[in-house]
């Protein structure tokens, strides 16, 4: 076993010295090591991390400790590969571990666009949580309409108007106001588009 991973070392680092790229390493080594399997538990675990830590060296910073769901929600493919790659290769076939690195591969586009949606979604709230404040500040809403703004912001999720309006942090703005105003400051938030009612009574917030 020590053999085998002393020689595993060696190539990848020559792999490195041919100008082989990351993307096409990490996964042919995370490989490679599995099939070793030199421990009796834990190798997948080993696997993943080594994988991650050899991209992370390379400058991917998020995405291949991210990767773990990836290989989590396909983990019965990412077992069959093992296989399919070692009987590829016992049999002579051209580049038997193709196919686990088109998985990783996959994996690595779903991971970067997951990662960049779920940034481009915080970044949209914090421009818009800007904007609200702004707002409040220059008198385009009132305070009970930022307060709203601001609790609905706090769910992360479109909410039934009904839910709001039994919700004791709205019924406790308008204890001493009628119910008119409680329309007014709905609908200037959404002549605002600040907030959007849609078919099945939900109030969608501008950044949802």
């Amino acid at each position: 076993m020590v053999l085998l991973l002393d020689n595993l070392v060696a190539w990848h680092n020559q792999l490195i010295i041919v100008g082989i790229p990351a993307l096409i390493r990490a996964p042919l080594v995370h490989l490679y090591y599995e099939l070793i399997h030199p421990f009796w538990d834990g190798n997948g675990r080993v696997g993943r991390v080594i994988e991650a830590t050899l991209l992370q060296a390379d400058g991917y910073r998020y995405a291949p400790f991210a990767m773990a769901r990836y290989y989590l929600a396909n983990i019965d493919v990412y077992f069959t590969l093992f296989n399919t790659c070692r009987k590829s290769a016992d049999k002579g076939k051209p580049l038997p571990n193709q196919p686990f690195v088109d998985f990783f591969l996959e994996g690595m586009r779903q991971t970067i666009n997951t990662l960049h949606n779920r940034v481009n979604s915080m970044v949209g709230m914090l421009l818009f949580e800007s904007n609200i404040r702004s707002a409040l500040e220059q008198k385009r809403i009132n305070a009970r309409q930022y307060t709203i703004v601001s609790q609905l912001l706090s769910q992360g999720k479109p909410v039934l108007l009904e839910d709001v309006r039994r919700a004791p942090w709205y019924t406790s703005l308008y204890l001493k106001l009628n119910d008119k105003t409680r329309q007014r400051d709905l609908i200037r938030l959404r002549e605002l588009e600040l907030i959007h009612l849609d078919t099945e009574g939900r109030i969608w917030l501008a950044c949802f």
